[in-house]
């Protein structure tokens, strides 16, 4: 619980770079098209990748995720490269499919960084089925 706590603080309040200190205050995310238009000046301005986080992940550890993902933090920017990753984690049969809307960028334009947030939704596990006992 206290771990979603922490992702819902950082989504909509405070990111923190430890390199560059607080970056954005009162942060309220932008609409699909303002989504859009900041993911193509990334990528027409060469953003250097900063931080690439993932919400909605209840059990399914980051490192999973993060796995599909073909960028890393330092990596040039290339829009082909998110297309491709979110394709890679819709794959993934763990969480729901995911599309370029359910990604949130946000740009450090002073740094040239662009950071992502990925919004996931994992799927209902079923209940794993018992093995009858054997009678003796």
């Amino acid at each position: 619980m206290l771990v979603r706590f922490v992702q819902i603080l950082l989504f909509l309040v405070v990111a923190y770079h430890p390199s560059v200190g607080l970056r954005y205050l009162a942060y309220k995310p932008p609409q699909a098209e303002e989504q859009s238009r900041l993911i193509e000046e990334a990528a027409k301005n060469k953003f250097t990748v900063g931080q690439v986080e993932f919400i909605g992940n209840e059990t399914i550890r980051h490192s999973i995720l993060a796995r599909r993902i073909l960028f890393n933090e330092g990596d040039i920017f290339a829009r082909e490269l998110l297309e491709q990753s979110v394709r890679n984690l819709s794959k993934l049969k763990l969480i729901k499919p995911v599309t370029v809307k359910d990604v949130e960028v946000r740009l450090d334009r002073d740094e040239k960084l662009i950071d992502f947030l990925f919004k996931v939704t994992e799927r209902q596990r079923s209940p794993k089925a018992q093995k009858p006992k054997r009678a003796s």
